[in-house]
């Protein structure tokens, strides 16, 4: 399921992510935006996602 997501969102709201299980099992089905960019540019990120993906 968070494969699809990813998909969706790269394509439809261009944004990009990565799966959290890359980073272990306790963020399995995790979709993480930065943990190093700019907190504006994950704001907008997630306003992209929220007004695309409903």
């Amino acid at each position: 399921m968070i494969f699809s997501f990813f998909d969706k969102s790269f394509n439809e709201c261009n944004v990009v992510g990565t799966s959290g299980s890359g980073f272990g099992p306790s963020v399995e089905g995790c979709f993480r935006l930065s943990a190093f960019g700019h907190r504006e540019n994950v704001i907008e990120a997630v306003e992209r996602i929220k007004k695309n993906l409903k």
